[in-house]
């Protein structure tokens, strides 16, 4: 996430990072997950394990620049502020928002699965 001094985007070069390389990706991948579901759950889980996989390995390959707040000069020399230390003044928010967000997913998860055995019991 560190650029270089010289570096500079464009407006257009900005609408274009955001719109093909995140937002098209996200709804292009909900609905690949939607229909991939229809075709055969096997299929789907073998695909999501896939997902997990290449994500997973991102993390692993590129978590120490992640993981870090500073310039490049601090980066680069090792004196970048961690994010989840304590040093860092929104490593509280940060880690807690990573909580919030499972608590969040499991609740949405619960009462998913609740609504889905009401609709089978109500047929």
């Amino acid at each position: 996430m560190y650029f270089l001094k010289d570096s500079h985007n464009t407006p257009s070069e900005y609408v274009y990072l955001f719109v093909f390389l995140y937002y098209f990706p996200v709804i292009f991948g909900f609905y690949l997950g939607r229909d991939l579901r229809r075709v055969s759950f096997l299929f789907w889980l073998f695909f999501m394990a896939g997902l997990i996989a290449v994500e997973a390995w991102l993390i692993l390959k590129l978590f120490d620049r992640y993981a870090v707040l500073g310039t490049n000069e601090a980066y680069l020399s090792g004196k970048a502020i961690s994010l989840f230390g304590p040093e860092n003044p929104l490593s509280l928010v940060m880690n807690g928002a990573v909580g919030v967000m499972i608590v969040y997913f499991l609740v949405v998860a619960f009462f998913y699965r609740r609504s889905e055995k009401k609709k089978l019991a109500g047929r």
